[in-house]
Parts: structure tokens; sequence; C-alpha cells
């Protein structure tokens, strides 16, 4: 999996080999996380595009049909004037059929309730409701602009990607210092799955949106994410980017799954499995269980249930990783971006914790890319996967930051580099 891109964020141009394992290291602010903000913004466009587009088209065609309703009643073109003059103006609440005297007026409740429901064919009674009710001959604008949205496909590829971009980048996706259009290229084996181009960040051009051989695809920014979802109300999903709400989603399904301890069991026959687990469960200290009476998952740690606020970030880092096992994350061509792990692990723990990563890389066919500012980690992996004989499944790329832009380059030969780069001292 090669990813290609530039003029995104502070980066002239990058094009990295995504191998079994991927380290990408950088001093802060060289650009480390807006290459997996790139990389997990189209894996999970792509991986989720069916789910994507039909909600885009849904908004999309919602709001659009709000213009033309709203059109059709400043107009007066509809036979029965119920309100005359003293209309009120549409709103999100009415065009989601939720306005009782919107639906007196129009009469086409259940084509939106259809419609949000993910039914896009219910145009074809929208446009019968128009033609009838409409009582000026010249509706045919009206009805080409509906059947132009119920074949989107094309626009809705740029726009889901659009806001899939938007959501990871605030609207900032083209490099500021770099006034020129950026692109974005995936290719597997040489066939390339997505290349798109973006202007003034919004995506401009999609060519070649293909699925790719991957079920899954999860991103690690922080640990306590985890600690949140036990707690948080799905409603506040709402507020969340792709790749937060992506991971909230796993720990809920852990929560529920963690009830079931005979299927946890089931779940690790497998002896890979088992020896993960082990050394995961060595580093926490404890057990991860659900407890009945705290109705939550706890550490079980010397007979004692600790619960979730009280471990520390540092074990909630290993935490996140048992619960990616125990949930069978780790599944053929899956993808896991993990983003500065070493930032609440001590030096120790940096590199058990590169020793496990290493071992997931190893023990399946997943593809796992870290960033990180730590020395301590590179020549963890590095160590890591001369022993686990991964040095042909192992790529280092370093980020080096010149002025206001950051240009990728490629190591695996010359490590030195790295260190030279995040180990200097006083001088």
């Amino acid at each position: 999996m090669n990813l290609y891109f530039k003029n995104i964020g502070m980066i002239n141009e990058a094009s990295l080999d995504i191998n079994k394992l991927t380290i990408i290291a950088g001093q802060n602010d060289s650009g480390k996380s807006t290459v997996v903000k790139v990389l997990y913004s189209i894996t999970h466009n792509i991986l989720d595009f069916e789910k994507i587009s039909r909600f885009t088209k849904r908004v999309v065609i919602a709001n659009n049909l709000k213009e033309i309703i709203k059109t059709l009643v400043l107009n007066k073109l509809w036979k029965e004037e119920i309100y005359g003059d003293n209309y009120d103006v549409l709103n999100e609440e009415s065009i989601m059929g939720r306005n009782t005297d919107y639906d007196k007026l129009l009469g086409i409740k259940n084509i939106i309730q259809e419609l949000w429901s993910g039914n896009t064919n219910i145009f074809n009674e929208l446009k019968h409701s128009i033609i009838h009710k409409w009582k000026s001959n010249d509706a045919s604008i009206f009805i080409e602009e509906i059947d132009r949205l119920m074949n989107y496909n094309q626009e809705l590829q740029k726009i889901a990607l659009s806001q899939t971009f938007n959501l990871e980048f605030s609207h900032q996706i083209n490099n500021l210092f770099i006034k020129q259009p950026a692109k974005v290229k995936l290719t597997i084996d040489e066939t390339c799955f997505l290349d798109c181009d973006i202007e003034n960040n919004i995506v401009s051009k999609v060519s070649h949106l293909k699925k790719i051989h991957s079920n899954d695809i999860a991103y690690i920014a922080w640990p306590y994410i985890f600690e949140d979802s036990l707690f948080r109300p799905k409603i506040q999903y709402i507020g969340l980017n792709n790749r937060e709400r992506n991971l909230f989603s796993k720990m809920d399904k852990a929560y529920s799954l963690f009830k079931d301890e005979d299927y946890l069991q089931m779940g690790l026959i497998e002896d890979k499995k088992k020896k993960i687990e082990k050394k995961i469960n060595e580093n926490m200290g404890g057990v991860l269980k659900y407890s009945e009476k705290n109705n939550s998952l706890v550490l079980k740690k010397n007979g004692e249930e600790i619960l979730m606020f009280n471990v520390s970030m540092g074990i909630e880092s290993f935490i996140l990783l048992n619960i990616l096992l125990k949930i069978d994350f780790f599944k053929e061509n899956n993808i896991l971006i993990i983003d500065a792990p070493e930032v609440y692990l001590h030096p120790k723990w940096q590199i058990e914790y590169a020793k496990i990563i290493t071992n997931l890389a190893k023990e399946f066919d997943i593809k796992i890319i870290v960033t990180t500012h730590s020395p301590y980690m590179v020549k963890a992996f590095k160590k890591f996967s001369e022993e686990e004989k991964m040095t042909d499944n192992t790529n280092f790329y370093l980020m080096k930051k010149e002025g206001n832009i950051s240009n990728v380059k490629n190591v695996n030969f010359n490590l030195e580099e790295i260190y030279s780069e995040l180990g200097s001292t006083f001088e």
C-alpha cells in the first residue's frame, strides 16, 4: 500500500509505503499526525463509503429539496394555498418531517421520512407529487433537479471526501504556505484505489475510487478515550470527529462483550492471542474484567477492582490493545494507527509497548502505523523487528521540518538520521 500526497497541512510532498509495521518519526510539529490523518481519512471513507454516501446523499438532497419547496411556496405554485402568504420558512425540523403544518402543506411526510431512512427511490413519488400539485406547467427545472440529485454518485464522492477531510483538518486541508492544489493518491499493488485533487479545502476531483481489501480501521490518539467511552452517552458522539467516533464504537462493543465471559474465552482460543494477552496483562499488572458491582469495566489487581478513572494513562494504553484483541479487531488487512503512544509511557514501558506492537504485526495479517518522537521507541522497534525477523515488513520514515514546510524520507538503511534528529541534547 502506497500513500502519496502533496500540499496538505505543512507537508510539501510525501510518498510512504505502508508495510505490516510502519514507523513515522520526527520532532513535534513536523507533520507526523498529518500523514496518519490523511491515511485515516481516505481509508475510512473508502471502507465506509456506502454508509457515508447514503448519509451525505440524504443531507445534500434534503437541503436542495428544502430550496425547491421554498421556491414552490414563494411562487404560490401549489394548487391548494392553505396559508396564502402566511407560510413558515422551512427549517431543519420541518425538512425531517417533524413540522405538522409543513406536512399538511406539502403532503409528503412519508417521502421525507423514507428519504432519511435511506430510501432515495422515494423521489419518484416526490416527482409525482410535484407534477400533480403544481398548477404551473413549467415544472421541468425542478424535476430535472430532483433527477440530478437521484444520480449524484460522482458529486457524492467529492462531498463525502471533503466532509471526512474537514472533520480531521477543520477546513485547513491545503498547505497554507504553498498556494497550490493538493493531491492524494492511494495505490495497492500498482492498482490505484483513490486519486483526488483538493482546492480551497474542498475535494474538486475524484477518480479510481475502489473498495480496498480491509474491513476496519482504528486510530488511537490518546488512551483516555477508553475511559470516557464507558460513561459518555451516545448522543454526545455527534461532537466527535470520525476517528474518535470510530474508536468510541469499538469501546462500546467491548463493554457489551466483556459481560459475556464465555465469548471472551472462546475468542482467545488461538495460542498467539493468549500469548499476546498474557504479555499485555503483565504490563497492566492485572486483568481487565466486567464488574457487576460497578456496572463497568475494571482492572482486577490482587483481588481488588480498580475503576478506569483510577487507572494510569500508561496502563490504559495497554488496555486499549487488550480491548482490540478481545473484540477480534486484528483481522486480515485491518489497519491500526497509533499516534505518539510514548506520551503516557515511561521509557521502559515504551520498549514493552513496542514489543507488543511488533508481535501483533507479526502474528496477524494487518498493517500498524505508529508515529513517535521518542528515540527509545524507534530503537525498540528496530530491535524487535530484527528479533522477530520482521525487517522486510517494517518501514521507518523521518519527518523533517524546514521553515514552514515538512518533508518525508525513508530511512530504513540509516536510522542514525532519526537518532540525530530526535536525540540531540543541550549544547
